[in-house]
């Protein structure tokens, strides 16, 4: 029989439970974020893999240690200034995790699923900070990732001077890093394969789908030309590449789908695959480069299309 446990060992462990909440509120810096609107685990937490320290309300509620609260309202429509009826995600995260939260919010414009979305920015640096567990918090420079928000204001207790040099340089356009892009898109094209291998080549061709529509996007941002311009030929020639297989891997995933696809939903995969075709023979036009695949490329490719519709029937295509 199991014995009931010793009241020594209870008091044992509330003390060293109560000893390692204390370390954790002394040790280190909490963020409350709250994000309204769609896609905040999308766009920001799962391409990033950012650590969130909880998700409960109950907790997230009662903790007193904040050093820095930011709300974001995502949305598609730019006239709504206050999502807060709207369904949301709050979190805390670590003050060490910051860097890396901001950096989501600086890829936010490629890794956003639709252009028509908006966002708007709230942050609060809880003052003052001597008569809390962070008194250092303003001592490291945050905005080093906040760039091209042309519509950054700060309110508070700041000098007027210090505000505007800040918010013009939050409000310049960031620097490029073209080699980022490549790691980015590269992974996007890695992640896709393994769901190929491992789960299902409907859930890989989604996935290969979004990454392709992600890099058009990109194509159509205000830094696309200065990112070409710094990383010049090779950088272009890679990224090009790249896209050009996001497109043909979709195809290869759709041939896997096709034998088990019912006819109804056949015709539905006609625009798809004639849109991935287009995208992957014109993937130089679509980003402003001078790659073009080589000759066993496009056999590839042209053999993924015709296997499609021979696989199909084409008349269920067309239908």
């Amino acid at each position: 029989m199991r014995g009931r446990p010793e009241f020594t060992t209870l008091r044992t462990n509330r003390q060293v439970y109560q000893e390692a909440k204390t370390v954790m509120l002394k040790g280190n810096q909490f963020i409350r974020v709250r994000m309204h609107g769609v896609f905040p685990l999308q766009l920001f937490f799962v391409p990033h893999q950012i650590p969130a320290v909880t998700f409960k309300q109950e907790a997230i509620s009662k903790c007193k240690h904040y050093v820095m609260t930011h709300i974001i309202n995502i949305t598609f429509d730019p006239k709504i200034e206050s999502l807060d009826n709207e369904e949301y995600l709050e979190t805390i995260i670590l003050r060490e995790d910051l860097d890396l939260f901001l950096k989501a919010l600086a890829d936010a414009e490629i890794l956003c699923p639709d252009p028509s979305l908006k966002n708007k920015h709230r942050i609060t640096l809880h003052n003052p900070f001597g008569g809390t567990l962070s008194p250092n918090f303003t001592d490291c420079k945050n905005q080093k990732h906040l760039h091209g928000f042309k519509n950054f204001q700060i309110d508070g207790k700041i000098e007027p001077e210090v505000a505007k040099t800040i918010s013009n340089e939050i409000k310049e356009d960031s620097p490029p890093n073209p080699q980022r892009l490549i790691k980015w898109v590269t992974l996007q094209k890695e992640l896709g394969n393994g769901l190929y291998r491992e789960i299902s080549p409907l859930a890989a061709g989604a996935f290969w789908g979004r990454a392709s529509r992600q890099v058009e996007r990109l194509a159509h941002c205000s830094h696309w030309a200065l990112v070409k311009a710094v990383g010049g030929e090779p950088f272009e020639d890679k990224f090009t590449a790249l896209f050009f297989q996001l497109s043909a891997n979709s195809l290869q995933g759709i041939i896997e789908i096709i034998p088990t696809c019912p006819p109804p939903e056949m015709s539905q995969y006609a625009a798809v695959v004639s849109q991935l075709f287009h995208v992957a023979g014109n993937a130089d036009r679509v980003l402003g480069t001078k790659w073009t695949p080589d000759s066993v490329q496009l056999a590839k490719l042209h053999y993924r299309l015709a296997m499609i519709y021979r696989l199909a029937d084409h008349d269920a295509m067309d239908a």
